[in-house]
């Protein structure tokens, strides 16, 4: 598995739908902050520990497509910034592989403006762990 090597590197590329939200009472009026979809690019530096198993490094860029809704006005930004995060990687046989990894995306402070005279200024970070298989042809 990694082409018998001690060193792996890939590019990896990623899109996800989200429902995520949040709701927050300002000044007595219900605002509600929702994470739509993310995509980005990654590149993954890693290590072989042992026969059939690397760790990894992940560094890259991630876009956030988000609405904030607030009295019936809505406003929609595309934050982005850096994702960072580290993963660990096992062979269940020569074209199966089960990954674990943890990441974290620093998005810049945007604004969302046309929220009824009420502008909400936010600096959004993502945590996410996931896991999954990868098939090899």
């Amino acid at each position: 598995m990694w082409g018998g090597h001690d060193i792996y590197g890939a590019v990896e590329l990623n899109a996800a739908t989200s429902t995520a939200d949040g709701n927050v009472s300002v000044n007595g009026a219900g605002l509600k902050l929702e994470s739509e979809e993310t995509y980005g690019a990654s590149v993954l530096f890693g290590r072989r520990i042992v026969p059939g198993a690397l760790l990894y490094g992940r560094v890259g860029w991630q876009w956030l497509n988000s609405t904030a809704r607030l009295n019936g006005d809505s406003d929609s930004q595309r934050l982005n910034g850096i994702r960072a995060g580290a993963g660990g990687m096992w062979a269940l046989s020569d074209m199966v592989t089960f990954r674990i990894e943890y990441t974290h995306s620093f998005y810049q402070s945007e604004k969302w403006k046309d929220l009824g005279g009420t502008t909400l200024k936010a600096k959004l970070r993502e945590n996410v762990f996931q896991g999954g298989f990868t098939v090899s042809f």
